[in-house]
């Protein structure tokens, strides 16, 4: 028998606290872009932090490169989008078993 610690209900995700609901991301946060107030044009070059950068384990990135503009253009690559991160944003990583 499978018995859960109190305080905990098992859902499609495996077990997780009395409370907590499974939801789309989407459904309780924003997407965010570069504010069109922001001109990079500026800037030589913009850190930039792939997937494989983003730890599984740990909650602090402490690698990026830094990339020219031209570079991080949308479909160049394997880049499939750009998301603008500001002070205090959190980062998420999010992987396919497909």
């Amino acid at each position: 028998m499978n018995s859960l610690p109190d305080g905990f209900k098992m859902t499609e995700l495996g077990a997780l606290p009395e409370g907590w609901d499974v939801v789309m991301l989407g459904a309780v946060t924003e997407f965010s872009r570069k504010p069109r107030s922001l001109n990079i044009n500026k800037c030589k070059k913009i850190p930039f932090i792939p997937m494989e950068y983003i730890p599984d384990e740990k909650i602090y990135i402490s690698k990026y490169d830094l990339k020219t503009k031209i570079k991080l253009r949308v479909g160049h690559s394997s880049i499939k989008a750009i998301y603008w991160l500001q002070k205090l944003h959190l980062l998420l990583k999010m992987e396919s078993n497909v």
